[in-house]
């Protein structure tokens, strides 16, 4: 199945779909797509895989946790596992998505999520800093703002010493 199938037919399917045949489908569309399985958790070969396609998986990942929001936490736990290393591929994508999904509380527990990627926030917000994208980092992760704030003294603190020759 390519991309443009995936993204025009099957993701408007699941969209459409009762939660529990959608979370069977995700799966299954999951296994067939990934390179490697690592405890349950689904892996791309940065060779093999396109950036395209993660920014697509991870997408539909995210759009899954908000349908799924009714259901067991089993299925939630581990699609929050497989998110994270997507979301370290796709971030310039896809972050804008994640936050949307995170921010609205009615659609996830930020407890939750935070339980299950917080190491994941922590270090996206570092990301966005280093990408100077100071705007959308303080934005989205305001939780963190003594760090950003930390770290956004150190980017763009002036540089008052100049190399001389010895």
């Amino acid at each position: 199945m390519d991309d443009s199938f995936l993204k025009t037919v099957v993701h408007p399917c699941l969209n459409g779909m009762s939660p529990d045949l959608a979370i069977e489908c995700y799966y299954d569309i999951m296994s067939r797509r990934a390179d490697g399985v690592m405890d349950g958790v689904f892996y791309w070969d940065s060779y093999h895989t396109q950036f395209e396609s993660i920014v697509l998986l991870t997408d539909l990942t995210l759009d899954m946790l908000v349908k799924t929001r009714s259901q067991k936490s089993d299925d939630r736990v581990r699609m929050l596992k497989n998110l994270e290393p997507m979301l370290t591929r796709s971030l310039p994508r896809t972050y804008q998505h994640f936050c949307d999904v995170y921010s609205t509380s009615s659609t996830m527990n930020k407890t939750f999520v935070a339980s299950h990627l917080g190491s994941f926030i922590n270090n996206s917000c570092v990301i966005l800093i280093w990408w100077n994208n100071l705007h959308l980092a303080d934005a989205t992760i305001s939780a963190h703002s003594h760090r950003i704030f930390t770290a956004r003294k150190l980017i763009t603190m002036p540089t008052t010493f100049s190399m001389h020759a010895i």
